[in-house]
Formats: structure tokens, sequence, C-alpha cells
């Protein structure tokens, strides 16, 4: 299956994971068969707080990857947020986001440098901090960020349109999280209320909620292929740009 522009789009920036998969994968794999000594770490995770984020970013996918690209002998412990040392590392560190990854043992070996660059990992004595993984919450406001409601709306009438849950394969294939989706038909009321509300002149479509923006590299490419309203939503309006089967309204 081939991606067009615009899925392309959604995951070329802000999506951490991707972002490692891509620019680190294949420029180390070579490498980190080659070094004969690996590279000696540890990964300590500090979980946000129990059951307020049942959607955050599963840091073991972080670690595998890092241990698949380079040549590393790791060990990794979790800390519940309410866990003493939990505390002291979120001071210690200036922690604004859980999940976080503090890496600590051979991080300056030049070999696994490019893992903590490509991660966003700040250095603090000593250790990596690894914490702008979304979805995260957010320790400022209390709140989960990255986590989309969508809304999606066709037209059931047309049989050439293309399946709308495509949108959601989507964002999902790149990293983004959608914990709640509507579909509406564009002759229903709330469908309808929807398309006159945004101005929607094709189908199949969607609408996504303000978190969207959460995700940098959505909230910098959107202009591409749709516009922000003025509450916030991000509504596609390239639909030609996902899928040629779609209908004018």
């Amino acid at each position: 299956m081939s991606y067009s522009k615009t899925q392309i789009i959604f995951g070329l920036l802000g999506i951490l994971a991707i972002l490692y998969a891509t620019n680190i994968y294949f420029n180390k794999k070579v490498t980190a068969t080659l070094v004969d000594t690996p590279v000696k770490i540890s990964f300590m995770v500090v979980e946000p707080p129990q059951n307020v984020c049942k959607d955050c970013f599963d840091t073991q996918k972080i670690i595998k990857m890092i241990d698949r690209v380079h040549n590393i002998k790791y060990k990794t412990s979790d800390l519940s947020y309410d866990n003493v040392l939990s505390q002291k590392y979120i001071k210690t560190y200036n922690i604004k986001n859980l999940p976080a990854i503090i890496v600590s043992g051979e991080v300056k070996n030049k070999e696994i440098l490019s893992a903590w660059k490509a991660l966003a990992g700040k250095k603090v004595n000593g250790r990596i901090v690894i914490e702008n993984l979304l979805p995260f919450y957010d320790l400022k406001s209390g709140k989960v960020k990255g986590v989309i409601s969508a809304i999606l709306l066709k037209d059931k009438t047309c049989q050439k349109c293309f399946d709308e849950n495509e949108y959601i394969k989507t964002l999902e294939q790149f990293g983004m999280v959608v914990s709640n989706t509507t579909v509406y038909d564009i002759a229903s009321k709330k469908g309808r209320g929807f398309v006159k509300k945004y101005n929607i002149t094709k189908v199949p479509t969607m609408i996504l909620s303000p978190d969207a923006g959460d995700y940098s590299g959505l909230k910098y490419s959107w202009k591409e292929v749709g516009t922000v309203e003025k509450n916030g939503w991000y509504v596609f309006r390239e639909v030609q740009k996902q899928n040629p089967n779609y209908e004018k309204i």
C-alpha cells in the first residue's frame, strides 16, 4: 500500500518515535552491528499518576527501538508517580511531562549520542531525560496532552467515496492517538450542522479536536491540507489528497 503526500505530512514532524525510526534506524543499523563492546546504560521510567492516562505513551517502544538500532546492554526499572524517588527525580531533573525516561550509564558514548538527539533528550547532571513523548500527562496543568477526539463526516449515498475510517488509520499509523471517534452522515441533523458551521464542501472528511495541535508536526503542516478554526478545531479540507474517490457537496 503506497502512502499519499497527505499521509506522509501527518507523520513528518513531532512524532518522536517515527522521527527516531526514519532518521536513525537506517543510518545506524550497520554501525551498531560493527561495535564490539555494547554501550552499557540504564533506563528509569517515571510513570504518570495511576488511572489518569490510560493512553499515555508506551515507553517500552522507545527502549526497544534503541536496543534494536544500537548495540547496547541495558536494564530498566519503573517508578510509580507517588514513589518518593519519583518526586525527587521530577524535581531534580525538572520533569514537566510523564511518562519520562531517565537514562544513566555510558550516555556520552559516541555510538549512542544520535539517539538522545533524535529523541530531544536533555542533559541533566550527567544523565539524559526524555519526556516529550505524546500522549503524556502535563504535571503543571494536570491534563493529558495528545489524545484526540475526531468527527468524521460522510455521505452514505456516495457509493464511490472512500471509507472515512481511513483517516483514523492514517493518524494511528504515525503514532497519533485518537480516543473518541464519532461518524455523522451529512444528511443527519448534526451532520448538516457541522457542514454549515465549518463550510464543508467535500466528503468524507474529518474534524479534529484542538488536542491535535499537541503534535507539532501536524500543527505546522496542517496548512497544506486544512484549516484551524477560531475554536481551535482542525478541519481537513483537501480531501482529494487523501483519496481521489470523494464527493463535492
